[in-house]
């Protein structure tokens, strides 16, 4: 008899000193945990052995091309045979490789948007990733001083992923219907609240919240516009609320493999790719902030009011870089966001994150070009706690 089962396997490599593999099996639903999971299913991971070879080759590229102080990388993925709304068996996919790198006490993460399964990747992404490390490792300006910054109606431009994490994390969730129909976008619905440049898109079909057709109650993955030339056209829905909305179904009805309940989430989200390049956006401010990466955020639903946590970001001066920022808080309303993005690069990319939501956690897709958005504000965070205030 068939079952629902996850099977999941953790990859480190540690600076090619230390590297280690484990693997394990959970099964849902009552089912017979005596039940084998075959090699077919096991031989679907990326070998051990391979694994080894391809990061330490990693991790001899970059330090033979750049001053770098350590690296770890880490791969996470797993296979999930999943009882699709008591209709259907469907085998799913899921894996991340995230690298986090040190360069003379800076540190910074990479996570690229490919899967690491055989049957989707091969050495050629392994290398890609050693030459994202060593672009972005040359990028990191170890030499500018560090410094608490505070700040009213301040330009910030978000680079990928950290454009990402913003259309995640503000944008998304309350795009979600759940949330949607008890937020202020509500009141935007086929009506503008953005500029014509904006298109936001959610699209189930790209693979990077996991390798599957169908979301949990069946319904096939596809592509929904969200927001087309800044017109508001419609939530992600799952069959409870494109029933109470009237909307028809965008496939995002999703819930934790164990015991979860289903609402609408999102798969992957992002903005199409505007006309400018990040350095004309960084060239127009003259001063404001450049955040590379993020910690996460969350936005109240019924405000819109939404805060995001800096990881790597830097103080623009008339175009120029000049102080790396200590982790900070970004203040903002969701609405006031939208119509202030005033500048769209060109330099669409994916990764990808865990996404928590109501207690179930489920991985998604992220992308975005470059997003300058003005008049936002800017706290600060004081020995990793939440000390933050507006001035």
């Amino acid at each position: 008899m068939e079952t629902e089962f996850k099977l999941t396997r953790n990859f480190q490599n540690l600076n090619s000193n230390s590297i280690n593999s484990q693997m394990g099996v959970e099964f849902f639903n009552n089912a017979n945990s005596n039940i084998i999971v075959d090699d077919m299913q096991i031989n679907k991971f990326f070998p051990n052995s391979l694994l080894k070879e391809y990061t330490n080759k990693v991790i001899s590229k970059v330090k033979k091309n750049n001053d770098v102080d350590n690296i770890q990388i880490f791969i996470s993925d797993e296979i999930q045979n999943v009882n699709v709304a008591n209709q259907f068996f469907e085998e799913r996919m899921w894996g991340r490789v995230k690298a986090l790198i040190s360069i003379k006490g800076r540190n910074f993460s990479i996570t690229p948007q490919w899967n690491p399964f055989p049957n989707y990747c091969d050495w050629s992404n392994f290398d890609d990733l050693a030459d994202e490390i060593i672009e972005h490792s040359l990028r990191v300006p170890t030499d500018l001083p560090s410094i608490e910054y505070e700040s009213h109606n301040i330009p910030i431009v978000f680079v990928s992923p950290s454009s990402g994490v913003l259309l995640h994390e503000v944008f998304g969730h309350l795009l979600e219907a759940d949330f949607f129909i008890s937020s202020p976008f509500k009141d935007y619905y086929n009506n503008k609240i953005g500029s014509e440049e904006l298109s936001i898109i959610d699209n189930g079909t790209l693979g990077l919240h996991c390798i599957s057709k169908y979301d949990d109650e069946g319904t096939k993955l596809q592509e929904t516009t969200l927001i087309s030339k800044g017109v508001l056209k419609t939530p992600l829905v799952d069959k409870r609320f494109s029933t109470h909305l009237n909307v028809p179904l965008t496939g995002n009805g999703w819930k934790d493999l164990a015991n979860g309940t289903v609402c609408p989430r999102m798969t992957t989200i992002y903005a199409l790719p505007g006309d400018k390049k990040l350095d004309t956006l960084k060239n127009s401010i003259a001063e404001g902030l450049m955040v590379y990466s993020l910690q996460g955020g969350q936005v109240d639903v019924s405000t819109g009011n939404f805060t995001l946590y800096t990881e790597e970001s830097y103080l623009i001066n008339n175009g120029l870089l000049t102080h790396k920022v200590n982790p900070t808080i970004i203040y903002g309303n969701a609405v006031n966001a939208l119509g202030n993005i005033t500048g769209i690069g060109n330099d669409l990319k994916f990764t990808k994150m865990i996404c928590g939501k109501m207690g179930q956690f489920m991985p998604v897709g992220i992308g975005g070009p470059s997003l300058l958005v003005e008049d936002l504000k800017i706290g600060r965070i004081v020995n990793g706690n939440n000390n933050s205030k507006s001035v």
